[in-house]
């Protein structure tokens, strides 16, 4: 049986943070017959029930893996302190991944963690997701336009996980239609523009214009075409966390090419932050606790999660003009 490990994964950048997931589950399979896998979500299970399934340890598998996510939800310093403590001294045989799409958790959680054992997955470069997609489309036999590139990364979210599922789905069509050329901007928007049409971002794009008749549109074709609400607000989660880096650039002179390159915001999304600063001003953090908060409520009703959603908008919606200070 393997020693007990604890691993802090933060960031945005999905894509690359799975692929480290991946690894730690090919070394334990290597190590182990059989794993058992566990996922929780702070704010929908107590992180004191978490930490007791954990201290079980696993009576049908050789080790266990535990994902906990959302761990920047973590704040009450007994739940800190509880946490810490099994971070310290882990079951032997389990495997704890604490998850997270922030950057930052409460300091008693990451001072428990080396550097060989925390990671945070950073959003690449525009260049450096250029290049991927790319690098992606040779290994796959095809060439690729500089518009097609762009094409996608204005459609796509902005992270490699998406960006992966979304290029396997061309090549998957490309091939299946018999077809080898060279990928254009046409062929890219004949493919993905159409499902991509009412997507988050564009849904993002609508509340942060505050357009009351195309975000609720958006949201009832999501919905309808079955997209959970943790998929919503995992996207929108990671939107309005840009807006609010962009308003702390904008509050310090910042709004420049290379900083905004830094927080991942492209020149659509540009367009996108300046419409909901002059509109939301500086309620962005505001924002962002509402999307938790009803991420929260979706998983614990999820009988009434289009209701719920559809509160969620208005309250966006509803802070229009409210909390505006200093917007620019």
């Amino acid at each position: 049986m393997n020693k007990g490990e604890s691993f802090l994964f933060l960031g945005p950048e999905i894509g690359e943070k799975n692929d480290a997931i991946q690894a730690i589950r090919e070394k334990l399979k290597k190590e182990n017959k059989n794993i058992e896998e566990s996922s929780f979500y702070i704010g929908e299970t107590p992180l004191p029930e978490i930490l007791a399934l954990l201290l079980n340890g696993s009576l049908f598998s050789d080790t266990k893996l535990v994902f906990v996510k959302n761990i920047e939800l973590v704040k009450k310093k007994q739940d800190v302190e509880n946490l810490a403590s099994y971070i310290g001294n882990p079951q032997e045989g389990t495997t704890l991944i604490l998850v997270s799409d922030s950057i930052k958790v409460e300091s008693g959680i990451e001072k428990c963690f080396q550097k060989n054992t925390k990671r945070i997955f950073w959003e690449l470069f525009e260049e450096d997701k250029e290049r991927w997609i790319f690098n992606f489309f040779r290994k796959a036999g095809f060439k690729i336009e500089g518009d097609a590139v762009s094409a996608i990364l204005g459609m796509v979210e902005n992270n490699t996980g998406a960006l992966r599922q979304e290029c396997e789905r061309l090549v998957l069509f490309l091939k299946k239609e018999g077809q080898n050329p060279e990928i254009t901007e046409d062929m890219i928007l004949s493919v993905l523009a159409h499902s991509k049409q009412d997507n988050v971002f564009a849904l993002f794009s609508a509340l942060a214009n505050g357009d009351v008749i195309k975000s609720f549109d958006i949201l009832h074709s999501l919905i309808a075409s079955g997209e959970a609400p943790q998929a919503i607000f995992g996207a929108l989660a990671m939107s309005f966390r840009k807006f609010r880096d962009y308003c702390f650039l904008s509050v310090n002179n910042s709004l420049n090419d290379f900083e905004l390159k830094k927080i991942g915001v492209s020149s659509r999304g540009k367009k996108d932050c300046a419409a909901a600063r002059r509109i939301y001003g500086d309620a962005a953090d505001r924002c962002l606790s509402l999307v938790a908060e009803f991420d929260i409520l979706t998983r614990a009703h999820f009988i009434l999660a289009d209701v719920l959603m559809d509160l969620f908008v208005y309250k966006i919606l509803s802070l229009k003009g409210n909390l505006g200070k200093g917007s620019k």
